[in-house]
């Protein structure tokens, strides 16, 4: 009997299980599922019941490109807040960073960030 949070889709459970589970998110065409979760290792994304291999300290809501193949977060690790994109972070962190939003070509993303004491938005081509 496995305990903890997971997501149904179709009747079929994600084998994981999690000690949080927060906000589902489809994909532009409803073929993926992303989800921010807690493990026993710290906050990540799982799309279709597959984690992300990093873990962090904080995670926020996934977001994806319109074509559905990116997804980003907003996370927090002990240097600061960034950008996760497919489970790779940015190298650049921030004292604060807001939800990222893709362009509609899916190649950019926009983000409101703080960096010493400043507000910005940053676009980013990935």
């Amino acid at each position: 009997d496995k305990k903890g949070w997971t997501i149904v889709v179709n009747g079929q459970t994600w084998e994981e299980r999690f000690e949080e589970c927060w906000v589902p998110r489809f994909s532009p065409d409803g073929e993926k599922i992303a989800a921010r979760v807690k493990d026993k290792q710290g906050w990540t994304i799982a799309v279709n019941g597959q984690t992300w291999e990093e873990r962090f300290k904080e995670g926020r809501d996934p977001c994806f490109s319109p074509d559905g193949e990116k997804i980003a977060a907003r996370v927090k690790d002990e240097k600061g807040e960034t950008i996760a994109v497919n489970g790779q972070t940015w190298e650049e962190r921030f004292e604060w960073c807001g939800d990222p939003y893709f362009s509609p070509d899916g190649e950019k993303i926009m983000v409101i960030v703080r960096k010493e004491g400043k507000y910005y938005r940053l676009v980013k081509e990935i």
